[in-house]
């Protein structure tokens, strides 16, 4: 669709919301792991030498997702030319990350990593809804982590990976917000930078980046890998 024909569109579409859906909304979806859409990754730096070698990029592929609510006030659509603010809620994360090999570990291998919310911090954000492509988000993550590899390394066997990521462009199909069809109706690819705990033997203080491209739907994700059973303890609290 042409650029001008696309803002029209999306204008039809906000002026039909202002309309029939007057005050607040909430828009609960999941947001799913895209692995059609690129890279989706965690790396972590390990440059300098750990007993004796030096250990390059320990890069993970993720899978899975997350759900979460945006809660915006339509009635604010037709008067604010410049876009409409909302706030983000994320109730849940399911991710998995497939094990990698590694000198730090016993047994050669970091075991599957599994990420879940944090249980007493919700992920939180704001969203900044446009009619001209311009969507941003901002997002407040807080998650926590475990491996094989990490109950050998920390005390708990949880770390935690908090992280923000601000300025993310979003991708939104109006038409389908319209009508309900979160399916493919948000796209987003937030990108992370942060710094391990420096606790944590071996990896401690090692900077990490983060890469994942999302997308929405009305399903949970479904990857053989969450249904490890590390991971599935570790959703439900173990």
């Amino acid at each position: 669709m042409k650029p001008r024909l696309a803002l029209r569109a999306a204008a039809i579409v906000f002026a039909a919301m202002a309309t029939t859906a007057c005050g607040k909304i909430n828009i609960g979806s999941y947001l799913n792991i895209d692995q059609s859409a690129g890279t989706n990754a965690i790396s972590i730096d390990l440059s300098g030498t750990i007993f004796g070698q030096v250990q390059p990029a320990l890069t993970i592929p993720l899978v899975g997702g997350m759900h979460g609510t945006i809660t915006v006030d339509t009635s604010k659509l037709l008067s604010s030319p410049n876009g409409i603010m909302g706030t983000i809620v994320g109730d849940s994360i399911n991710i998995a990350g497939q094990s990698q090999p590694t000198i730090i570990s016993p047994t050669g291998e970091t075991g599957t990593l599994c990420v879940r919310q944090d249980p007493s911090t919700p992920t939180t954000g704001s969203v900044l809804i446009r009619l001209d492509n311009k969507s941003v988000a901002d997002f407040d993550f807080a998650a926590q982590a475990t491996s094989s590899l990490l109950s050998l390394l920390t005390p708990t066997g949880v770390l935690p990976l908090d992280a923000v990521a601000d300025n993310v462009p979003l991708q939104i199909d109006f038409l389908k917000l319209l009508t309900f069809n979160l399916n493919g109706a948000i796209k987003t690819a937030p990108s992370i930078a942060g710094t391990l705990p420096a606790t944590v033997p071996f990896i401690g203080g090692a900077p990490y980046s983060l890469q994942i491209h999302m997308t929405s739907s009305t399903k949970p994700p479904a990857d053989a890998l969450l249904s490890d059973p590390t991971c599935v303890a570790f959703q439900a609290g173990s």
